[in-house]
């Protein structure tokens, strides 16, 4: 039952992506998925589609810093480590 209510979930952001690809939420959820499935190609597609529309809160980025580091991309993990750490400037802390 779970299993079907991931995919119709899954089904249902490739859809919102189909209608408009600058749904960075979706990007996000699937980026999520992807990277929980270990399918870090995907994950990492995801959360740079979200990151082109700006929205890219720093939790992702570290997420994106941890994935490039999966993928052997050290130097794309640093980079988003960086930004990361830039971006939480602005945010209070918890």
């Amino acid at each position: 039952e779970q299993e079907g209510s991931i995919a119709d979930a899954m089904a249902a952001y490739q859809r919102a992506l189909e209608l408009n690809d600058q749904q960075f939420i979706a990007h996000i959820y699937l980026g999520d998925w992807f990277a929980r499935a270990s399918d870090y190609a995907g994950a990492r597609s995801h959360y740079e589609q979200a990151a082109k529309t700006g929205c890219l809160l720093p939790a992702e980025m570290r997420r994106l810093a941890e994935i490039c580091l999966q993928t052997g991309d050290a130097v794309s993990a640093g980079e988003w480590a960086r930004r990361a750490a830039e971006a939480e400037q602005g945010f209070p802390e918890r």
